[in-house]
């Protein structure tokens, strides 16, 4: 998952590059879960993790959920990428959203503006899983959706997104 942000005037905030392990809120970065696409309380991450690759001496990720498990979680792969239960495949440096099992589904990046006005915004959604798997994916703005997609199948192929918002 890639996504950055842009005031039209201004400079820009990558979701990607700024990810941080450290903290969140991390400056205008979020990460957290909700239970449904029009909840409007975002579920703030407090656990941060790292997770070696398996099976494999080679690559790692970062990231943040509420609690250990398999619930929802914002992640980032390190510079070797990460490799995990045979089934997923996350490239070097690549930002990743994990949905839940229960009543928090959705992994959440959520974007603060400092400051009022028009924002650009662009990214794009892939699969990461080698053998199966679906899920929705969602772009929202006051607990609204403003673009969405399926990804279907294995190493579901990219769904681009991109827009302007108050």
């Amino acid at each position: 998952m890639a996504l950055s942000l842009a005031p039209m005037a201004a400079s820009a905030a990558d979701a990607t590059a700024d990810f941080s392990i450290a903290a969140n809120p991390n400056g205008v970065w979020t990460y957290g879960s909700l239970s449904a696409v029009s909840d409007t309380s975002l579920t703030v991450f407090t656990v941060a993790n790292s997770s070696p690759a398996a099976p494999g001496p080679s690559g790692s990720i970062d990231f943040w959920q509420a609690t250990g498990g398999d619930g929802p979680s914002v992640g980032k792969a390190g510079s070797s990428g990460w490799k995990c239960c045979g089934t997923v495949d996350v490239g070097a440096n690549t930002l990743t959203l994990h949905p839940g099992n229960g009543t928090e589904n959705y992994a959440v990046i959520q974007y603060t503006a400092l400051v009022s006005g028009a924002f650009r915004f662009s990214g794009s959604f892939f699969g990461q899983n080698t053998v199966a798997g679906s899920t929705d994916v969602h772009v929202l703005q006051g607990g609204a959706a403003i673009w969405s997609a399926n990804l279907i199948g294995p190493l579901a192929a990219a769904q681009s997104f991109m827009g302007t918002v108050n």
